[in-house]
């Protein structure tokens, strides 16, 4: 399937939404943890939780049924220290 937004991909619009998303729940909400999760073939995707200082924490294999066939589910997680 052909991405509709290659004009925008690796400008770290999302590394940079992601973080602001971060401060929130960690400022705004004061949330102890928060976790994501994405499947294991979207390198990107794992790029960006990783940037943002998200750690992995484990994998749901064969977790979801796209397209005929099941992919693996990769989480990520971070404590917030403050």
């Amino acid at each position: 399937m052909p991405c509709l937004y290659y004009h925008v991909r690796g400008k770290g619009f999302a590394t940079e939404a992601a973080k602001a998303i971060l401060q929130f729940a960690f400022t705004e909400k004061h949330y102890h943890k928060v976790f994501a999760r994405c499947f294991l073939s979207n390198a990107a995707s794992s790029k960006v939780l990783q940037k943002i200082g998200m750690e992995k924490e484990g994998v749901l294999k064969e977790h979801v049924k796209k397209e005929d066939r099941f992919e693996d589910l990769v989480y990520y997680g971070v404590i917030n220290k403050q």
